[in-house]
């Protein structure tokens, strides 16, 4: 009976092993991944979130807000230069810029600002004001 018990622990302790290995691994793929999308960013764009960062954490500044244009009016241009290139507007296209608008809304206050712009974040963005209709280019490429 005792021999089946430890034949039984050892078991849990191979599957918690793989488990843990398995998460390992699937820590290295993100990484990988991410490390994969910086390499492919145009190095202009890495300069420009970098000076932003210490434009807010190091120097203590805001950008001036609404800014112009807005990431409503980034989105809606870029539907407009579809609907040139194509000469009409693609349902996929509509709904993916549809969707880039909800998601940056809601990430936005959850995970786009610093802290230092939490504040003006709380005066600006009021009622049913939507965050694409007020931040810019800035905050849409973080």
């Amino acid at each position: 009976v005792d021999a089946k018990a430890d034949k039984e622990d050892t078991k849990g302790l191979v599957k918690g092993k793989k488990r843990k290995n398995q998460l390992g691994v699937e820590e290295k793929e993100r990484r990988s991944s991410e490390s994969l999308l910086m390499s492919q960013f145009p190095v202009t764009l890495k300069k420009q979130l970098v000076d932003d960062w210490e434009f807010v954490t190091q120097l203590g500044k805001l950008v001036k807000l609404p800014r112009s244009p807005t990431v409503d009016g980034i989105l809606t241009k870029y539907l407009e230069y579809r609907v040139k290139k194509d000469n009409k507007i693609s349902d996929s296209c509509a709904e993916v810029t549809k969707g880039l608008r909800c998601y940056f809304d809601k990430a936005l206050p959850a995970m786009l600002l610093y802290k230092k712009e939490q504040k003006q974040y709380k005066e600006e963005i009021k009622g049913d004001v939507s965050p694409s209709t007020v931040y810019g280019a800035e905050h849409l490429l973080r």
